[in-house]
């Protein structure tokens, strides 16, 4: 692989770990070494990523020094068990759990409504993300936020109960 980021992806076994990695591929970003990662069981799984075949690892042997962005698309349970090492090896978080997104020091980024709150990645060096239906609203929606025409909303979200898992 050329020279680029090296990122782990964990919960690559997902639907939303696989889409991610095409995306990364797609989009040829610049990735250096790309780490599929999930739960033991899912361990020595192949995945295929720009043309290769790569192996899943299991998250819990993972050394983070490894991985200078990570991608968190596993859920909450995986988010607490692995952000503070992540972040503490120095290692970037984008997650996508929501389980950081309330958090104070840790900004939530919409990047087409508040790319200007990502100077404040560095306090936990976590960047969190809203839910896919959450930031495809607020992008609909800045061109009114920004024109001042649009002072409250109010929105009612219909979500199967087996996209809670």
């Amino acid at each position: 692989m050329s020279e680029g980021w090296n990122i782990a992806v964990l919960g690559a076994t997902g639907a939303v770990g696989e889409a991610l990695l095409e995306t990364l591929a797609e989009r040829q970003f610049p990735v250096g070494e790309i780490y599929a990662l999930a739960r033991n069981e899912s361990a020595g799984e192949q995945l295929r990523f720009g043309g290769k075949t790569i192996t899943v690892q299991d998250a819990a042997e993972f050394d983070w020094t490894q991985a200078q962005l990570a991608f968190f698309v596993a859920g909450k349970e995986a988010t607490a068990a692995w952000v503070e090492e992540a972040t503490n090896s120095g290692c970037l978080v984008i997650d996508s759990s929501g389980l950081l997104a309330l958090e104070p020091d840790v900004p939530l980024v919409v990047p087409e409504v508040n790319p200007f709150i990502l100077t404040d990645y560095r306090n936990r060096n976590v960047i969190a993300v809203p839910d896919s239906l959450t930031s495809q609203l607020l992008a609909a929606l800045k061109p009114l936020i920004d024109q001042g025409g649009l002072s409250r909303i109010s929105v009612t979200s219909l979500i199967s109960a087996s996209a809670q898992g």
